[in-house]
């Protein structure tokens, strides 16, 4: 569900900037947030490792929005 929302508002943002920012913005932040989620996945806590796997796969997702258009 979080790579759905996700996508549809960075296509958006896409469409009204350039997709060539959105998806270099895309790469920058899930490079970021990379380490704060393997921090989540240490702790060993259920409901923290499934923030950190919808952050991951919503961070992850924003660089894909713009491709199809492409």
């Amino acid at each position: 569900m979080a790579q759905i929302v996700v996508m549809f508002i960075a296509g958006k943002v896409a469409d009204k900037t350039s997709p060539s920012i959105v998806v270099a913005v895309g790469y920058a932040i899930a490079a970021l947030v990379a380490f704060p989620i393997f921090w989540l996945v240490d702790t060993r806590d259920t409901a923290l490792i499934t923030v950190a796997m919808i952050l991951g796969l919503g961070f992850a997702s924003i660089p894909y929005a713009p491709w199809a258009p492409s």
